[in-house]
Formats: structure tokens, sequence, C-alpha cells
């Protein structure tokens, strides 16, 4: 696995996302689904 280094001060800060929802105060609960895409070269090998 590459080394994952910090983040600089001079890396181009990500934009809020743009949500599509009319979501007030009593709108919850919600869920946060995050995906990763990993290259198969950057897969560790399986310990089993």
């Amino acid at each position: 696995m590459p080394r994952l280094r910090a983040r600089s001060e001079n890396a181009e800060a990500m934009a809020d996302p743009e949500v599509q929802l009319s979501l007030i105060d009593r709108s919850g609960p919600l869920v946060v689904e995050i995906e990763y895409r990993i290259a198969p070269k950057d897969v560790r090998p399986s310990t089993k």
C-alpha cells in the first residue's frame, strides 16, 4: 500500500457537496454511504 501523506496547505480544498434534498431539523435519520475504488495492484493479499 502506498503511504498516505498529510494534506499540504497548497492542496485545493474540496467544495461542499451539493444537497438535492429538502432537509429540515426533523428529516433524520440519515445514512451516508462512502464507496472506495481500489486498484487491484493496491489490494493487500488475504491473510486467511
